[in-house]
């Protein structure tokens, strides 16, 4: 089996190792083309391998945790990451406004920067609850 990059082809250690094995009991080696130069019907290519694949797998348990860390951060700062789930009350009355004029989601969501799927999800009708 070739594949361009070893990242793309397993989350985990654990599961790359696993599918590993799994070729292997079908006699199929794994090569990689990128610059790791793997290939797994040699010793050397099976050890650059488990190497690789666990510096893989703790470059994305870090990438994880600077991640959590960024969102726990500006949680404390009082931001809120992530797509916006609300519209203001003067942009509600907008989108009902262009709602009632026959304008589509896809338009209001662009006039207005909000999310779609806000807009969709949100009564538009004239008399609906505000927010």
């Amino acid at each position: 089996m070739v594949v361009t990059k070893l990242d793309r082809l397993a989350r985990s250690l654990r599961h790359l190792l696993e599918l590993v094995a799994e070729l292997e009991e079908h006699r199929v080696a794994l090569v990689v083309l990128d610059q790791s130069g793997i290939d797994t019907s040699t010793s050397t290519g099976r050890l650059v391998l488990a190497v690789l694949g666990a510096v893989a797998e703790f470059e994305r348990a870090l990438i994880l945790e600077r991640v959590r860390a960024g969102v726990e951060a500006a949680r404390r700062q009082g931001r809120h990451p992530g797509r916006r789930r609300t519209m203001k009350p003067e942009q509600l009355t907008r989108a009902r406004r262009l709602r009632r004029s026959g304008k589509t989601y896809r338009y209001i969501s662009g006039l207005l920067g909000v999310p779609l799927a806000c807009l969709q999800h949100r009564e538009l009708r004239p008399g609906a609850p505000p927010g």
